[in-house]
């Protein structure tokens, strides 16, 4: 990554192909998580404020970053500037979408994220679910698994496999 400021909706990346990210999926530099909108491979790296369709000549490297760019603050998280060269990671998440999921609630709206198979593990937040069915977006699930505390999730909150 070469950097992003906090209202940046471009970044450029080394070769996102090999770390799995494509258009339509989520990617996370530190705590801030992003929806990949597009991804333009092989970008050229040019000399910093050089436009060669401005009239200037500019020097380039070979074509071997790849520009993606971002609709930022995704979830619950906050967009922030990133600084120079850290670590761009693809997540496969989805979101609680609709209403809140409250304590009491047993299936909730998700987004984002394929249908989950019965028996398998889902965490929103410090919260482990048991999937026990999973219909067109709507999981249902057993609360509070291995130690854990049911807890309201807030629309926008991520769910982890």
């Amino acid at each position: 990554n070469l950097g992003l400021n906090a209202a940046g909706i471009e970044l450029v990346v080394q070769d996102a192909a090999s770390a799995g990210i494509t258009s339509n999926t989520f990617v996370r530099i530190g705590a801030e998580l992003m929806w990949v909108t597009v991804v333009t491979s092989d970008m050229p790296v040019c000399t910093p404020g050089c436009s060669p369709t401005g009239g200037l000549v500019c020097k380039c490297a070979d074509a071997t970053n790849d520009l993606l760019t971002v609709n930022r603050a995704q979830g619950t998280s906050t967009a922030v500037a990133h600084l120079n060269d850290v670590t761009v990671t693809r997540e496969e998440v989805g979101l609680v979408v609709g209403n809140d999921m409250l304590v009491a609630a047993t299936t909730f709206q998700a987004q984002y994220l394929a249908s989950q198979a019965a028996g398998t593990y889902i965490l929103i937040e410090a919260e482990i679910m048991l999937v026990v069915s999973w219909v067109l977006g709507f999981p249902e699930v057993f609360r509070a698994q291995a130690g854990s505390a049911a807890t309201v999730h807030v629309k926008g909150s991520t769910i982890r496999v």
